[in-house]
């Protein structure tokens, strides 16, 4: 029997001792070698939570972890059929993922035998860190493509003479409010090559990206040479971290956006991005194509909206998702979890889509742009949640869940993780994490409410969470933001910086301790070149684009 035909999880399946494929579900390392070297389609997902999986994972295995798969799955796969592969470090975490998928109606869902450890045994070696393949990615770009460059020391002294400098902070604007260089304009991911007419600057002035390390500014000042702009043009080597190190002071708070381009700077815009596409072989689609891509039940098929997230809730081409172009290019795993998936992007203005799209297409994906007049109808409002699973748990509203506080008839659990909850929380809610949630629902009767940001992980959880132990548990509805919304106050810390199953907040911990892991983490992305450049399964085709200025 042909081990591409072998059905997954839950299925009886050749027992011959040369399979590699088990009877219960399980594949050996050496065919999750032959499915990566192939072309057809694939998932293969990490399912810990995010520390022990910074601290060591394969590779090309895409976090997905066990805690949000309800929510995030259909996102990441949203075809049922697709081939997934799911691993762990031997906690069981795959195998309770497998049933949980298998149940939603995924038909090929199979465990690593072994999980991360018989990757190890095969000879194989794990990986640190978030996003490696896209981080890494830009690391190479840099490396290949000698990406011009700034250090902080050299921008602080330009800033401080009243240089001819503008710096853009390319990250999205949530992070830009939190902290960024003084003085820097807001201009996220491939916004600087749509926006940079629009800021009136002079031919000379120099153009410093910036981003709280690397790679988002890598990627920005090469898509502004890419695209032929001729100002001088750098990226701000190690970002705002570096410039902390330096002992430089950042700023914070709402500040002003770059502005869109006008008519005629749009139109020189598209020309310029047409010529790009055509240099680069960007294959451009219509809608008829769209629609048969969309009905070919055989494929996987991401659709994107590249522009802002303001722009996409103001309209946007029905059944597309919002993915900013910069983030999406530096972050696909985050976004499209299926190798070998048919990408399609959409910019109206026929601009942001196509540098989107020479990322994408150099880093091996299958993408298209489309080019069709605009719909008679337009979705408005933000992307619907996709969720997995039965949702039957009651819910509370924040007002009763106010009294029932009051009067210590309640133990409230956020669920959202541990720098949410260092943010913001409830006054009395408990810190919690899903797999030890069954440990901690204390005496029978006692009434428990889950909450999460806006209420829809804490539905998933509390909802599994009753099946699960036949205890009666609520919901707060609309989470976290809806109380919030009620004017009803919360309160901050009450957990230590680094404890919790996610990352900790590097900027929050003191200033030592804060400066000894960004210089670590600087070293990790420079690391990565060599990382990437020993796995036999990366094709990167980095090609440059029009070429525009140097610093």
């Amino acid at each position: 029997m042909s081990t591409e035909t072998i059905s997954p999880v839950e299925a009886k399946l050749d027992e011959s001792p040369a399979t590699v494929i088990s009877a219960e579900g399980h594949i050996a390392v050496a065919q999750l070698q032959v499915w990566l070297a192939g072309k057809e389609e694939l998932a293969f997902f990490d399912v810990r939570d995010e520390v022990p999986y910074a601290q060591g994972h394969i590779l090309h295995a895409t976090h997905l972890p066990w805690a949000r798969l309800e929510l995030l799955a259909r996102t990441l796969v949203p075809r049922l059929e697709t081939r997934i592969v799911l691993t762990d470090a031997g906690e069981g975490l795959a195998e309770r993922a497998a049933r949980t998928l298998f149940t939603a109606g995924y038909t090929q869902v199979f465990l690593l035998a072994g999980g991360n450890r018989a990757w190890i045994d095969s000879g194989q070696s794990l990986v640190t860190g978030r996003n490696v393949l896209s981080i890494g990615f830009a690391e190479v770009v840099e490396h290949q493509l000698h990406t011009p460059n700034i250090s902080v020391q050299e921008l602080k002294q330009r800033l401080d003479r009243g240089d001819d400098v503008v710096v853009l902070d390319i990250r999205p604007r949530e992070e830009y409010e939190n902290f960024r260089i003084p003085g820097a304009i807001n201009a996220p991911g491939v916004e600087p090559v749509h926006r940079l007419d629009a800021l009136g600057i002079g031919p000379q002035t120099l153009v410093v990206t910036h981003c709280a390390g690397r790679t988002r500014s890598i990627f920005s000042t090469q898509t502004l040479v890419n695209a032929g702009v001729t100002n001088p043009v750098a990226s701000l080597t190690g970002g705002t971290m570096e410039w902390l190190i330096a002992g430089y002071e950042l700023d914070s708070g709402p500040a002003g956006s770059a502005p869109l381009p006008d008519a005629g700077q749009l139109q020189r815009l598209r020309e310029r991005s047409a010529a790009l596409a055509q240099q680069q072989g960007i294959r451009s689609i219509d809608t008829q194509t769209l629609e048969r891509f969309e009905t070919d039940t055989s494929r996987t098929l991401f659709r994107f909206d590249v522009r802002t997230p303001e722009e996409y809730v103001q309209g946007h081409w029905p059944g597309f998702r919002s993915a900013a172009g910069g983030q999406l290019a530096n972050g696909l795993e985050r976004f499209a979890g299926v190798r070998g998936a048919r990408i399609v992007l959409h910019d109206p203005d026929g601009v942001r889509d196509v540098l989107t799209a020479s990322w994408l297409q150099q880093f091996g994906s299958e993408v298209y742009v489309l080019r069709a007049e605009r719909p008679t109808t337009l979705e408005v409002g933000g992307e619907p949640h996709r969720v997995i699973g039965l949702l039957d748990a009651p819910w509370v509203q924040a007002d009763a869940l106010y009294h029932w506080l009051g009067e210590g008839r309640v133990r409230l659990l956020d669920v959202e993780g541990a720098n949410a909850y260092r943010k913001g929380h409830i006054p009395g809610a408990e810190y919690a994490e899903r797999f030890a949630l069954p440990t901690r629902l204390g005496e029978a009767g006692e009434t428990v409410v889950i909450t999460s940001a806006d209420g829809v992980l804490a539905q998933v959880v509390a909802s599994s969470l009753a099946r699960e132990t036949g205890k009666a548990i609520h919901a707060l509805l609309g989470g976290n933001r809806a109380w919030r919304t009620q004017g009803l106050a919360t309160e901050t810390g009450r957990l230590e910086p680094e404890a919790g199953s996610e990352l900790p907040d590097k900027y929050a911990l003191p200033p030592e301790k804060r400066d000894a892991q960004f210089r670590q983490y600087l070293k990790w992305e420079l690391s990565l070149v060599k990382t990437l450049g020993a796995d036999p399964h990366l094709h990167f085709d980095i090609r440059s684009g029009l070429q525009g200025g140097t610093a």
